[in-house]
């Protein structure tokens, strides 16, 4: 925040889980190229939240915590609060049992690891939805993954393996590729069309 970005105020950097935008006035006082080029920097770790806090420097209202209770998934996670500011520590834990909104950052998630703090919450939410039946397979096949290595469930297709392997997550290669086929454009949709024919049993 301070070395990076630059902010004047290291402590009001806001993690961009949970916003409500003014859009008419973020489209008065913003330049497009403005944004664009601080979008293109290559040292940003985190592009789009470090991007919004520093395009809207001063220009934020800050919510209650509890609107964006941030779950301790990780040590990374949990490194990340206690850095925080002492007034801010102790919303945070003045919120742990009052939650309005839970933000399962990072990694593991709920879906593929119940056990996780408010997890529970995540699950009781979930039975109620048209999904429920295809998350617990989802979990399942994580769970046969995890503790059966030697039995992996793999349901990529072969495209995605191929494309995984020879364009890993995370690489230009692969931002390069996205950037050629973008999802859902014509150019990608006749792609899929070409890839059913020789695989058709990945056809919906």
């Amino acid at each position: 925040a301070k070395e990076i970005i630059k902010l004047n105020e290291p402590y009001n950097y806001i993690n961009a889980g949970v916003l409500v935008m003014n859009l008419e006035n973020i489209r008065k006082s913003l330049i497009m190229e403005d944004v664009m080029a601080i979008a293109k920097r290559e040292d940003l770790k985190l592009a789009d939240q470090d991007l919004i806090n520093k395009c809207f420097e001063n220009k934020i209202m800050f919510l209650d915590p509890k609107w964006n209770f941030y779950v301790k998934t990780n040590d990374w996670v949990a490194d990340c609060i206690s850095l925080a500011s002492k007034k801010d520590l102790d919303a945070y834990k003045k919120d742990q049992n009052n939650a309005a909104i839970i933000h399962f950052a990072n990694n593991p998630k709920p879906w593929g690891n119940p056990s996780i703090p408010h997890g529970d919450d995540w699950w009781t939410i979930a039975r109620f939805g048209l999904y429920y039946e295809e998350l617990l397979i989802r979990l399942m096949n994580f769970q046969i993954q995890n503790f059966h290595p030697e039995m992996p469930y793999d349901n990529r297709s072969s495209a995605r393996r191929l494309a995984d392997k020879i364009m890993p997550v995370g690489t230009r290669r692969r931002k390069f590729a996205k950037w050629i086929l973008p999802k859902g454009s014509l150019r990608w949709k006749i792609c899929k069309q070409i890839y059913y024919i020789f695989e058709p049993k990945y056809r919906p």
